[in-house]
């Protein structure tokens, strides 16, 4: 199984601040954030190597408290992803991460924001 993390500095407040909002307010960025894990499953998948498509099959997104959880379940997937010494790294979930940074952090901006709102 392969995995790319980030962490992101005050992750720990940004869940604190998210449990303080009203359950319409916490659907509401639950629902950005399913969505965003889709678009990076759904790029994802148009940049991995296709042979079998076993691979593009195995690659998954879902939402674990309030991260997003993206990887690829094929055995071999940390092998394409990350390289070998016989085979050369092939980026397809962290590229699809990268891409996708300005949408999260637009995201986490405006959740953080309406959480200090709603906390007033």
């Amino acid at each position: 199984m392969a995995s790319v993390d980030i962490e992101i500095t005050g992750a720990k407040e940004f869940a604190q601040k998210m449990e303080q909002l009203d359950h319409s307010m916490q659907r509401h960025v639950r629902g950005n954030l399913q969505r965003l894990g889709e678009d990076i499953q759904a790029t994802s998948r148009r940049m991995c190597p296709v042979r079998t498509g076993r691979l593009r099959d195995s690659i998954y997104s879902k939402i674990e408290d309030w991260a997003v959880k993206v990887g690829a379940s094929a055995p071999y997937a940390r092998f394409i992803e990350f390289g070998t010494r016989y085979i050369r790294p092939f980026y397809f979930l962290t590229e699809a991460l990268h891409l996708h940074l300005p949408r999260l952090r637009q995201l986490l901006t405006w959740a953080i924001e309406a959480a200090i709102k709603e906390a007033r």
